[in-house]
């Protein structure tokens, strides 16, 4: 025989029911808004948009979303900060929506990307050095004989190291201010 549920069991249910559908309401406005930040960032970046007209835009959103959407725009600009450069366009968004103890913080990740490009650059020219020296050993020389580092056996490999090395320090940084911002 079917069980007969009491009207308390009744109104939980439909509570717990609601109470999902909402988190899914939550999760669907946080998805949108992601993917605006991205999108704005986007139009950024290609100088579709000013970043003082993303400023503008976060004035008519509610009250209560504005520091929500502040925070994913500057979330979206650390992901896009680019190991090889051109990041000025992400430096530029962090000092204009950034809390003020963050601003600094920001410019603390150009040296990081410098040492990351200098490590490459080392990187480069050891493998030519090496690989001039095993060419005059052959007896191969003349100013017209110049490596190809990317061709040369294990370069990718070591360069693969220096990247990830360079990722991680991003990575951290990136987990670091990402977690100040809230």
């Amino acid at each position: 025989m079917a069980r007969i549920k009491s009207t308390l069991e009744i109104a939980l249910e439909r509570a717990e029911a609601l109470g999902s559908s909402r988190k899914d309401l939550e999760r669907a406005e946080q998805e949108e808004m992601e993917g605006k930040a991205r999108g704005w960032l986007l139009e950024l970046k290609e100088k579709r948009a000013e970043a003082s007209e993303l400023e503008d835009r976060l004035e008519p959103l509610p009250a209560d979303r504005r520091p929500v959407m502040r925070r994913m725009l500057l979330r979206a600009a650390l992901e896009a900060i680019n190991p090889a450069g051109g990041n000025e366009v992400v430096f530029d968004l962090w000092r204009r929506l950034a809390p003020a103890e963050l601003k600094r913080r920001i410019e603390s990740v150009q040296p990081l990307l410098d040492l990351g490009r200098q490590a490459i650059r080392d990187l480069v020219a050891k493998v030519l050095a090496e690989a001039r020296a095993e060419l005059a050993q052959a007896g191969i020389s003349g100013s017209a004989v110049e490596p190809n580092v990317w061709v040369l056996p294990g370069f990718s490999d070591r360069l693969l190291d220096v990247e990830k090395e360079q990722s991680r320090r991003l990575q951290s940084f990136r987990r670091n201010l990402d977690a100040a911002l809230d």
